[in-house]
């Protein structure tokens, strides 16, 4: 993951928060904080002042991970996975 400076493109930061290619993020209402998945079906929530992870919910799918939502005050955010049927959906709250 790596973090940028805007107005002259510096970068900022730079952190190797998973293993594996990130296939879906969300970051919070308030920037604070990002929710990533990965292709192994891991969940990890990294904290953007500096990059460092906050938690790993390691197998919160079987598969990879499509997409990702906060709620509006930032206190929970949703996973999904795709499924033949109907979508699974993790709900994780911190």
């Amino acid at each position: 993951m790596v973090k940028w400076e805007t107005v002259g493109w510096t970068m900022v930061s730079k952190a190797r928060v998973t293993r594996d290619p990130i296939s879906a993020m969300a970051m919070s209402p308030d920037g604070v904080t990002i929710a990533a998945g990965n292709c192994e079906g891991h969940v990890t929530v990294v904290n953007t002042s500096n990059l460092s992870v906050a938690s790993v919910n390691r197998g919160a799918h079987m598969i990879f991970v499509t997409t990702m939502a906060f709620n509006t005050d930032g206190t929970a955010f949703l996973s999904v996975r795709p499924s033949r049927c109907c979508p699974s959906r993790h709900r994780h709250a911190f």
